[in-house]
């Protein structure tokens, strides 16, 4: 009489962490499998905690980073060990949750007005990451087009602008930027114009 021994699955897989400050990614570590013939691991992702997690990628080592193109961006992972023979450990029973960097605050009190014809605007900062200001500058060429520059790098927190012209309608927001490039949303536009005397 012949005895058949199941081989067991793979423990579930322990101690996963995820990042939620890093910019546009999510770095994951988890504590590696006691299995001996351990093949590789399964990373599987869902966009919410109870959703369906779908295969992601599969990698030998205990950490992976997933590059992501949105700031703010949540994602939940469940990690699986996979042996030699294919048997693959039950998905970790609670979904770990990963973040990549927030968007900066946008800047808040924010007000302008012409002065000597040039337009003067100030603000205040809203936010410790911020590392510098990018005014979005936008002309109002006639009733229908519009052309908008970014000036960059602005490390105070007023601008002026003398580079205007009368009886023209230029409308004006501020970005926060942080040390990664990442940029805030916008404050409401402000509209500057001046008449010709």
């Amino acid at each position: 009489m012949s005895k058949v021994i199941t081989k067991p699955l793979p423990p579930e897989i322990r101690n996963i962490t995820s990042t939620n400050d890093l910019p546009r990614a999510i770095t994951l570590g988890w504590e590696a499998s006691t299995i001996k013939d351990l093949s590789h691991y399964n990373i599987y992702r869902s966009s919410t905690p109870n959703g369906s997690f779908e295969y992601h990628v599969k990698l030998e080592s205990t950490s992976f980073t997933d590059t992501i193109t949105e700031d703010g961006k949540f994602y939940f992972y469940k990690i699986t060990a996979v042996d030699k023979d294919g048997l693959e450990s039950l998905k970790s029973s609670v979904a770990t949750q990963g973040s990549t960097l927030s968007k900066p605050q946008t800047p808040i009190a924010y007000e302008g007005k012409v002065v000597n014809k040039t337009a003067e605007l100030q603000w205040k900062n809203s936010d410790p990451r911020a590392v510098s200001y990018t005014v979005v500058k936008t002309t109002k060429t006639s009733w229908i087009t519009r052309e908008s520059i970014d000036i960059n790098n602005i490390t105070e927190t007023t601008f002026r602008d003398s580079d205007i012209k009368p009886d023209t309608g230029y409308l004006y927001e501020i970005l926060s930027v942080d040390k990664n490039g990442i940029r805030s949303l916008p404050t409401e536009a402000i509209e500057l114009r001046y008449e010709a005397k």
